[in-house]
């Protein structure tokens, strides 16, 4: 938008919502004052300009490359990609082998320590209980 936000005309429904929001949302419609740079950006955004015309189009570049020379440097980038490739190809260090890697880090890493105790047989006993205790009740008749 073009036009100072604080010359936008709000239907009465914002204007209500506004006045019932308070003092702040007024103040975040307008651009901050005193900052010279915006004031410029906006009277200079609010002049009347005329519309571009074919004579305001810039003249077509004189120094295009030739088909020819469009495929010689085309060809010259798929020479460069195709060395790089067979160069990543032919790399020593890639791990082919990742599965051993993983095989030889498990073996070397320490089992996390264990979250609960291990089974108690006194454990089914209170289990139960506690089942004995909430048996529904019988009914009455």
């Amino acid at each position: 938008m073009n036009a100072r936000a604080r010359k936008i005309s709000l239907p009465l429904g914002a204007v209500a919502t506004l006045a019932a929001l308070g003092p702040a949302c007024a103040l975040a419609q307008s651009a901050p004052p005193g900052k010279p740079q915006v004031d410029q950006a906006m009277s200079a955004a609010e002049q009347p300009t005329q519309y571009p015309s074919f004579k305001t189009l810039p003249p077509a570049p004189k120094n295009e490359p030739s088909p020819a020379e469009w495929k010689a440097a085309v060809l010259a980038l798929r020479g460069v990609g195709d060395a790089l490739a067979i160069r990543a190809a032919n790399q020593p260090w890639t791990p082919d082998d990742h599965g051993a890697w993983a095989e030889r880090d498990r073996q070397i890493a320490t089992p996390p320590p264990l979250a609960s105790t291990p089974y108690d047989p006194a454990t089914d006993a209170e289990v139960a209980q506690i089942r004995a205790r909430a048996m529904a009740p019988a009914r009455s008749r």
